[in-house]
C-alpha cells in the first residue's frame, strides 16, 4: 500500500537542553533515513518554565528555531503547535500572534488559534487547547474550564461534519496515563463525570469533559498528547491514544507510577524521543515511538476507524 502522508510528533520541547538538541538531531536522522515529514506536530509546553512574554521573546529562536529547525533541513517544514499548561504561565496569546509575526522565519511556526483544523489529503487534523482541565491554569484563567467545554462541543460538531477518511486529534493533556500526578486530569478530560477526593478526604463528583466519547463516536483514528514526560500507547473504543512528551525534560512519570492503571504499553527505559506517524493510501495509521538513539520502542497500526461496523458511542 502506498504511503499517503508522513509526519513527526514531538511533545514538551520547551527546555533548551542537551536532551532537546539530541531529540532534534534524532528526528532529522530519522527523516533522512525514512522520508522527510510533510510537517511536525508540537504537543504543547513549548517553552519552559513560563511560556513567552511577547512575539519578541528570544525563546522562539533559542528553544525552538535554533534547536529544532535551523540546524536540520529535514525539519524545515511547517510546525503545527498547541498550547500546554506551562505556556499559559506568561502570555499564551504571544504564541498565537507569532504565527503571523515577521519574526516567524519562513512562517513555519503555525498556531493560528487555540483550536484549529487543517487537512493533508484525505487526513484531517484537529488541534485543541485542553488546558481548561488543569487547576493551575484555571487559577489564572477562570474562563478556561468553560472554554474547554466549548472546545469539546466544537470538536464534536467539526468531527461529525468532516468527510476525511482519517481523523487525527492532538492536544496537550492525555486521556490515559499511568502517571500518579496527572491521572486525575486524564480522568477529568476523558470522562463525562468523575469523582475525586479533596485534601480533607471528602469525595466529590463533578462533570468531566467527555473527550473520549467524542473521539470514539466520530471514528477518530489517533489522539496525540504530551504533558506526561513519557512515551505511551493505549487503544480504547477504537481510538489509539499516544503520549509523546519526552523531547526536552526528565523522561519519567510525574510523581511516579499508579500501579492500579493498566495500559497497553509504556516505555520503561526513561528514553527521550519523538514519534513518527504514517497514514497509508488505505487510511491506516501507523505510529512508531522512537528513542533519541534511533531505536523503535513501540510500533502500532490502527485501522479501527476504517471499519463501518465499528460500534458508535451514543452522545449524552
Amino acid at each position: 500500500v502506498w504511503m499517503a502522508l508522513r509526519f513527526l510528533v514531538v511533545g514538551d520541547l520547551g527546555e533548551c537542553s542537551d536532551a532537546s538538541r539530541t531529540t532534534a538531531a534524532a528526528m532529522a536522522v530519522w527523516a533522512e533515513q525514512h522520508g522527510g515529514p510533510e510537517f511536525v506536530l508540537g504537543l504543547g509546553d513549548n517553552f519552559y518554565p513560563c511560556g513567552v512574554e511577547s512575539v519578541e521573546d528570544p525563546q522562539f529562536a533559542n528553544t525552538w528555531y535554533n534547536t529544532f529547525v535551523r540546524p536540520h533541513s529535514a525539519l524545515q517544514v511547517p510546525w503545527h503547535m498547541v498550547l500546554g499548561n506551562h505556556d499559559y504561565a506568561w502570555n499564551p496569546d504571544a504564541q498565537i500572534d507569532y504565527t503571523t509575526s515577521p519574526n516567524n522565519i519562513g512562517g513555519l511556526w503555525t498556531l493560528p488559534s487555540r483550536n484549529a483544523i487543517f487537512r493533508a489529503g484525505d487526513t484531517a487534523f484537529f488541534a485543541i487547547d485542553t488546558n481548561g482541565v488543569q487547576f493551575s491554569v484555571r487559577a489564572g484563567y477562570p474562563e478556561a474550564k468553560r472554554d474547554l467545554h466549548a472546545t469539546i462541543a466544537w470538536l464534536d460538531r467539526e468531527l461529525a461534519r468532516c468527510d476525511a477518511r482519517t481523523k487525527i486529534v492532538f492536544g496537550h493533556h492525555p486521556c490515559y496515563t499511568q502517571g500518579r500526578g496527572h491521572g486525575a486530569e486524564a480522568i477529568c478530560i476523558r470522562e463525562r463525570e468523575y469523582s475525586y477526593r479533596d485534601r480533607r478526604g471528602f469525595l466529590h463528583t463533578d462533570p468531566g469533559f467527555g473527550l473520549e466519547d467524542v473521539l470514539a463516536r466520530n471514528h477518530v483514528a489517533l489522539y496525540l498528547a504530551g504533558h506526561e514526560h513519557i512515551m505511551q500507547a493505549h487503544t480504547s473504543k477504537g481510538v489509539l491514544h499516544v503520549i509523546a512528551g519526552t523531547a526536552s525534560q526528565y523522561a519519567r512519570y510525574y510523581r511516579g507510577i499508579d500501579e492500579s492503571v493498566h495500559l497497553d504499553w509504556a516505555d520503561t527505559s526513561s528514553s527521550h524521543g519523538f514519534s513518527s506517524v504514517e497514514v497509508d493510501g488505505a487510511g491506516a495509521v501507523r505510529v512508531r515511538l522512537i528513542s533519541n538513539a534511533g531505536n523503535v520502542l513501540h510500533d502500532i497500526t490502527n485501522t479501527a476507524h476504517l471499519a463501518p461496523s465499528r460500534p458508535a458511542v451514543q452522545a449524552s
